[in-house]
């Protein structure tokens, strides 16, 4: 058989097997087996993918077509050689960015309150074993062919950075009299919520009656059966909110809490998990009004709810006793807790079902049917918010650069050397890639660069990362 006819074979979509005796006779007709990269650009040409699974299936089944992948290409670093060696693999995660601009220069805030143009599109790389340990995260192509050329050995930590720079701050707002505390929340059960409208109406009803019980597992009396599953109804508005039948499988790992008091006790934030706790303290700290904090970093409106893709959540969790946090030791004991399932709280969170993971933050009973806050007042409050920063930054002479992102695709990496060579060439995501990115709709988010004397030393981190990092750098 011709190879034009092997090459029909395959775009006509007749398997696995012509496509693998593609290569046994391109080696033939060629009298040598081809390398990747040639047979890479012969399979394009013909309009077939060069796709993860065909890559592993034809290094199974022709190794010398690997082994010779760099022969003609001596200037070649040969990265995929070494992640082979040690299987490791690599995923390309596209981003649309905006504009960047200088925190410090008059007119931009440290919060982003407009819809961002991006204007740029821009590859970032993962590099990850194959129990799934990450490597190296979100990384632009320079630093992680710089990583490769000494390939990292150790597994990233994806516990909050700049712990330290936490603490500093805890001991700032000590001095104006608020205390934090941990505590430890553990997942009894949840149920995913049938539908959104229906719940607000109950908890609206509620509130209207004075009956702000808010634990639903208690209140929806009337069990009814449908042929597909167990409904809870309410026992006044009979109205299907909870589905018990999938009660297990939405269950989440133990989680860190904390919250913070005012000098007479009074509990002024609280379910602060300990990435979000850096932001807050330093608000405190800059004494920034707690109403307006609440409502910039802590408020979750229902008008984000996106209807027909994303629903609710509803977890009860038992918590554990209180622990002062002062030191690293403090919040290390907080996980240590053990806690009374007689005293359980709930909490409700926005779940994508096609990630099937939560996203957000925690809402509180008492969030539903709240406004979202006034824009005039946010715009103050970002004002405030980003002088506070500029200060700090003027009395370090450093800088920060923001820009706003948002997650187009995740690609895995077939051959990283191939990938890294056609990264530059690249315009446009391909349609399948369009229409991926059109389905996530994820939200923007800023991410921010710290610049010393000239030099980034933070790059793409989000504004919890940076705040504590500034506190800790600037007391080194």
């Amino acid at each position: 058989m011709e190879k034009r006819q092997y090459l029909q074979f395959i775009n006509e979509g007749y398997g696995f097997e012509f496509y693998l005796n593609l290569v046994g006779f391109v080696a033939d007709f060629n009298g040598s087996y081809p390398t990747e990269r040639e047979f890479k650009t012969i399979l394009e040409e013909n309009g077939v993918a060069y796709t993860a699974i065909r890559r592993h299936k034809l290094k199974q089944m022709y190794p010398e077509m690997f082994a010779k992948q760099h022969q003609g290409h001596e200037d070649a670093k040969q990265y995929q050689f070494d992640l082979d060696h040690q299987e490791l693999g690599v995923q390309r995660v596209y981003y649309a960015y905006s504009q960047p601009e200088l925190v410090d220069e008059q007119g931009a805030t440290c919060l982003t309150t407009t819809t961002p143009t991006f204007v740029t599109r821009q590859p970032r790389y993962r590099l990850f074993d194959n129990s799934g340990q990450y490597y190296l995260f979100d990384v632009p192509q320079d630093q992680f062919e710089q990583q490769l050329n000494a390939l990292p050995t150790e597994v990233l930590d994806f516990e909050q950075p700049h712990v330290a720079g936490i603490l500093m701050l805890i001991e700032q707002v000590k001095q104006l009299g608020y205390t934090v505390v941990g505590y430890h929340l553990s997942h009894i059960e949840s149920y995913p919520v049938v539908e959104p409208a229906l719940l607000t109406a109950l908890i609206n009803h509620q509130q209207e009656t004075h009956q702000p019980t808010f634990e639903p597992i208690n209140d929806l009396l009337n069990i009814k059966t449908d042929y597909r599953s167990l409904l809870c109804y309410d026992d006044q508005l009979k109205i299907p909110v909870f589905n018990k039948e999938s009660s297990q499988q939405f269950g989440r790992d133990d989680e860190l809490y904390f919250r913070i008091r005012d000098a007479a006790g009074q509990v002024v934030f609280d379910r602060l998990t300990l990435d979000i706790l850096g932001t807050i303290l330093f608000c405190v700290g800059q004494q920034l009004p707690l109403e307006q904090i609440q409502a910039a970093f802590l408020t979750d409106p229902k008008a984000s709810f996106k209807a027909g893709e994303d629903y609710f959540m509803y977890d009860r969790l038992a918590c554990s006793a209180e622990v002062p946090i002062e030191t690293l030791t403090d919040i290390k004991k907080v996980a240590l807790c053990s806690v009374d399932t007689t005293q359980t709280i709930s909490e409700y969170w926005r779940w994508s079902p096609r990630d099937l993971m939560r996203y957000g933050k925690a809402i509180m009973p008492e969030d539903f049917g709240q406004p979202a806050p006034a824009a005039a007042l946010m715009l103050a409050f970002n004002q405030q918010l980003t002088n506070a920063l500029r200060r700090i930054l003027k009395q370090s002479a450093w800088q920060v650069r923001k820009a706003t992102r948002q997650f187009l695709v995740l690609e895995d990496v077939v051959n990283v050397d191939l990938a890294l060579e056609d990264s530059q060439s690249e315009e446009a995501l391909s349609a399948a890639q369009q229409i991926y990115a059109a389905q996530m709709k994820t939200a923007a988010e800023t991410r921010y660069d710290l610049l010393v004397d000239g030099q980034c030393v933070l790059q793409e981190v989000p504004l919890d990362e940076l705040l504590p990092a500034i506190m800790e750098f600037a007391n080194e």
